[in-house]
């Protein structure tokens, strides 16, 4: 024993006395002579076989996977900020984006520009009735409800409704935090397995995996669909798919969140699966 630690490295030796125990776990009664084993072992540095890692592999997996869910924590808490502090124009332009993906989804064709933006301006002719507490409008006259392929020319060409700026969010009680942070967790994983199932969708019907630019703009209409579900606010007729929007996702911040989350989940559907699992 003296001479094989003279001789070698002890993390080499470690590395085989944790293999040895693995082994005994793994296959009982295969090694008979476990101190001849080692000894052996360590003289000619055994290969171990696929599957075993060793202590300190685990423990830096562990900590880099920490690390990158840290990581991903503070970039979603970033984007929520920086959504939280969208003007109401912008949100009904998001929420019009939304729109026409389901659209797209059912209808199997593009929304005309008018249509659009006539869904546009209906999201901000609603959140304006609701910040300033306006009863909702009566029933349409036929003429005047968007259907399925009609240009909503007059929907289009109403003059902007003047909105005040929105107040900030309240914050909520240290118990009551406590309280929906599993559900926003449920919801939060709920959209990144969304996500890599539009990503191995559009690798599937195109031969290749969208851009980063494309995966950035699908999870920013994806978290904008997930901050209206918290408010209460979520649209009705949701659908698990959503094609990428063509729009550039405004902000410095939020463009350089979206661009480290778009990598890593590309990354990610990239990346072959592991020949064996860990013990």
């Amino acid at each position: 024993a003296q001479r094989l630690a003279g001789c070698h490295p002890a993390q080499n030796i470690e590395a085989k006395v944790q293999l040895l125990a693995w082994l005994h776990r793994a296959r009982p009664g295969c090694i008979h002579n476990p101190g001849a084993w080692l000894h052996k072992a360590i003289q000619d540095d055994y290969q171990a076989p696929a599957g075993f890692t060793t202590r300190a592999e685990r423990e830096a997996a562990a900590q880099a996977q920490r690390a990158e869910q840290e990581q991903e924590r503070g970039e979603e808490e970033q984007l929520r900020q920086e959504l939280a502090q969208r003007t109401p124009a912008q949100w009904a332009h998001t929420r019009a984006l939304i729109w026409a993906g389901r659209y797209r989804g059912q209808q199997g064709q593009e929304p005309t520009a008018a249509e659009i933006a006539a869904q546009e301006q209906v999201f901000l002719d609603e959140q304006h009735r609701q910040e300033h507490g306006d009863p909702a409008p009566g029933p349409k006259a036929p003429s005047e409800i968007p259907s399925g392929g009609q240009p909503m020319a007059q929907l289009s060409q109403r003059a902007p409704v003047s909105v005040s700026p929105p107040s900030p969010p309240r914050q909520e009680p240290t118990q009551a935090r406590a309280a929906v942070e599993p559900e926003r967790a449920a919801m939060q994983q709920e959209y990144r397995a969304k996500l890599q199932h539009w990503i191995e969708q559009q690798e599937h019907l195109r031969g290749k995996q969208p851009s980063p630019h494309e995966v950035k703009a699908q999870w920013a209409m994806f978290m904008a669909e997930l901050i209206e579900r918290e408010q209460g606010s979520r649209p009705s007729g949701t659908q698990d798919q959503h094609p990428a929007p063509s729009a550039q996702s405004g902000g410095t911040v939020l463009g350089q969140v979206l661009e480290g989350m778009a990598a890593r989940l590309a990354s990610r559907s990239a990346a072959p699966s592991p020949a064996g699992a860990s013990p």
